[in-house]
């Protein structure tokens, strides 16, 4: 919120606002579902803090996506929005472990 301005300003390209989800206003009560809201979590690249029917891949695909979508449609970038998706819902509890979170590190002895 920005009282100067008097209005809420938002941080992220036009066209991520532009291709959000829409809803029926007269029938919004109906459509709200945990679905619904976790592909809106997701499209703005935010994970869902609930479990909801999107399978792991599902979410960490459209994570990738939307963080993609956010940085403006970077080429080659692929691989990278996929394992920054799969680290952030890791953290946030929404997925298990990302792969190799398993590894274990022996601490250098000083010398």
């Amino acid at each position: 919120m920005s009282p100067e301005q008097k209005m809420f300003v938002i941080d992220m390209p036009q066209k991520l606002l532009e291709t959000g989800t829409c809803m029926n206003k007269a029938k919004w009560m109906e459509e709200i579902n945990s679905d619904w809201l976790a592909k809106c979590y997701l499209h703005y690249g935010i994970a869902p803090y609930w479990d909801s029917s999107l399978s792991p891949e599902e979410q960490k695909r459209g994570l990738a996506y939307a963080l993609w979508e956010k940085e403006g449609r970077p080429q080659g970038r692929a691989d990278d929005h996929y394992f920054r998706a799969e680290r952030e819902l890791s953290v946030q509890g929404v997925i298990g472990k990302p792969a190799g979170a398993d590894i274990k590190t022996t601490p250098q002895a000083n010398h």
